[in-house]
């Protein structure tokens, strides 16, 4: 039994409303008029006779709905475990691109940063940096943790986290979406494409970020230079 044409774009649960609704006029049919003891002093014979026809015509129709959100809710599972294993790989090779430039959940490279603000001016604006995100030191007057490091750290576990959302997006182009299909279709290897975003370093925006962001730059790897010296002082200590 195929779909009917006018269903062809609706999800299961519209489908499955449909039914629903069906359902109840056909069951009202039965229930209320030709169940109805009552129902030969409202309607004339052929009335009945043509509200039985009506019916079962209700139920036909509702099995064929029945069927039709069967087949529906099947598709939306096949979609969604396709959708669920895109993001699985993109936002891997997100994270792997960005610790493949170092791997320290504490610092945050030039490299890194770089490669972070090239990528985003591919992103129509959309995920374009603020100034104040670019900058270690935001916040550095009126924060109330322990010390300053202590927020430097944390602006730099949001510069990855943002790096990240914004390597996820440059790589879930990988794949769009086939109307003619109904399926996900790659469109590059996603590790071809992961190559592709690391290569934005010999990109021209590649080197306009690292002119353009000299200052924060310079303050970012004096904490970087920090945090390295302070764990070669722990490492000595425990040798």
């Amino acid at each position: 039994m195929s779909d009917l044409d006018f269903t062809k774009h609706w999800t299961s649960d519209r489908t499955r409303r449909k039914q629903t609704a069906l359902t109840r006029l056909s069951n009202g049919l039965l229930k209320e008029v030709i169940e109805d003891p009552f129902s030969k002093d409202l309607f004339e014979r052929e009335e009945i006779e043509a509200m039985k026809v009506a019916a079962q015509a209700l139920s036909n129709a509702k099995k064929k709905f029945a069927h039709i959100k069967e087949r529906k809710v099947r598709i939306e599972k096949r979609k969604d475990n396709e959708l669920a294993n895109i993001e699985k790989q993109y936002k891997q090779y997100a994270i792997e691109t960005l610790n493949s430039l170092n791997p320290n959940p504490d610092t945050f490279t030039r490299e890194q940063f770089c490669l972070w603000v090239a990528a985003a001016s591919f992103t129509g604006s959309l995920l374009n940096p603020e100034n104040w995100e670019l900058d270690i030191n935001d916040g550095i007057d009126k924060h109330y943790l322990e010390n300053d490091n202590a927020l430097r750290k944390r602006n730099v576990q949001a510069m990855r986290e943002k790096a990240i959302k914004t390597f996820e997006h440059h790589l879930r182009r990988s794949w769009k979406f086939s109307f003619k299909n109904d399926s996900w279709e790659v469109i590059v290897p996603i590790k071809e494409a992961a190559m592709h975003l690391k290569n934005l370093m010999n990109h021209q925006k590649y080197i306009e970020a690292e002119k353009n962001h000299a200052y924060q730059l310079e303050h970012l790897e004096a904490y970087n230079r920090e945090v390295e010296a302070v764990k070669r002082r722990k490492d000595i200590k425990s040798v």
